[in-house]
């Protein structure tokens, strides 16, 4: 098991590749890049993880 921190190149794409699974995300890829950016710095730093849980508020939020 890996556990490495992930570039921010390999974090960006994570979050774009996750955020193709909710159509309600329409966010354009410059738009949720620039959010996932803010995420990371605010929630603990870049990871899988923290990735899922930026999809997670954005497909959240979406439903609102």
């Amino acid at each position: 098991i890996n556990f490495s921190k992930p570039s921010r190149d390999e974090y960006l794409e994570i979050v774009i590749e996750l955020a193709k699974r909710y159509p309600e995300i329409t966010l354009s890829e410059e738009e949720l890049c620039a959010e996932a950016n803010k995420w990371e710095l605010r929630h603990g730093g870049r990871s899988g993880r923290t990735a899922q849980q930026f999809i997670n508020y954005l497909a959240g939020k979406a439903l609102i």
